[in-house]
């Protein structure tokens, strides 16, 4: 990390499609980091990432897909849909949790969603510093599970744990 922070340790994460190759990925990533910024100019955490941190993750986030109608059957008179792909899931998902994202769609991509960026802190990226939670704990001690929240920053960050866990590097 280049400069000094007191401040907890920030990466940006960013998901792109699985079927892109790796230089690919990098431009994805770069562009919605920069739609990040475009989006959040005066954004003190991601000022703070700019500064002090600059580590991204690139994670395969599979496939994309606006779940659109893909045709009509005339003989059988019955549209046929698409569903959405993991892309715009995985989107819909860091809305409900309430992360702040940025998108790109690529538009020699068929306008695909070809990338996602948002900036993590240590206390859901560090596992050594901020250990999971141990379920066999909230049967024994519960008031231990709310200590465990308040030490990782609260609810929005667990889930965005849990939301984190299946992703592999692209």
């Amino acid at each position: 990390m280049s400069g000094t922070s007191n401040k907890l340790g920030l990466r940006m994460y960013h998901l792109t499609m699985y079927n892109l190759s790796g230089i690919q990925k990098g431009i994805q990533s770069y562009h919605a980091g920069i739609e990040y910024l475009l989006k959040y100019p005066k954004d003190k955490l991601f000022m703070e990432w700019a500064r002090n941190h600059k580590t991204v993750y690139i994670l395969n986030g599979g496939t994309s897909n606006e779940g659109v109608v893909d045709y009509i059957d005339k003989k059988i008179k019955k549209t046929h849909l698409l569903s959405k792909g993991s892309m715009e899931l995985h989107e819909e998902q860091l809305k409900k949790i309430g992360i702040k994202y940025a998108k790109f769609n690529e538009p020699d991509l068929n306008w695909s969603l070809s990338g996602i960026a948002f900036l993590v802190d240590e206390r859901v990226f560090d596992k050594k510093k901020y250990p999971d939670y141990d379920i066999n704990e909230l049967v024994l001690n519960p008031p231990t599970y709310n200590k465990w929240l308040k030490l990782i920053g609260g609810k929005q960050n667990a889930e965005l744990r849990e939301f984190l866990k299946p992703f592999k590097l692209a």
